[in-house]
């Protein structure tokens, strides 16, 4: 039973599992996509998962390369603020392969900077024009 459960979840939190991507910002480096099928809405808090397609890979943070990173961020759409519920790196692009690092550690609120790359995100999981 515990085997079939942790496939699942795995399932669940793979990118690709019934995923609805939308390219939601690209410049010569990278592109971020939303999960529009991910959102969910409650009160004045929604959730959405994100993912950041290096075009040209980040500096290295360990001895792997992430050529992908998926997200999945909690948004106040009152307050506008986010913090991260889930992280993790690929070494292949959009989201593919193995996640060769992941936290599931809950960050901290922190505040929407104006013309922000979260801002943008912000925007699509709250339903703000």
């Amino acid at each position: 039973m515990f085997k079939f459960i942790l496939v699942l979840s795995m399932v669940a939190l793979s990118p690709s599992a019934e995923a609805e991507w939308m390219n939601i910002y690209s410049d010569e480096n990278f592109s971020i996509f939303a999960d529009t099928s991910s959102i969910s809405k409650e009160g004045n808090m929604a959730t959405m998962r994100s993912m950041y397609d290096f075009k040209v890979p980040p500096a290295i943070i360990t001895d792997k390369q992430a050529q992908s990173e998926t997200w999945q961020k909690e948004f106040d759409c009152q307050t506008k603020k986010f913090r991260p519920l889930h992280m993790a790196l690929f070494l292949e692009n959009m989201g593919k392969g193995t996640a060769f690092r992941v936290n599931d550690e809950i960050g901290s609120w922190t505040p929407i900077q104006v013309a922000s790359l979260n801002e943008i995100e912000w925007k699509i999981a709250c339903g703000m024009k």
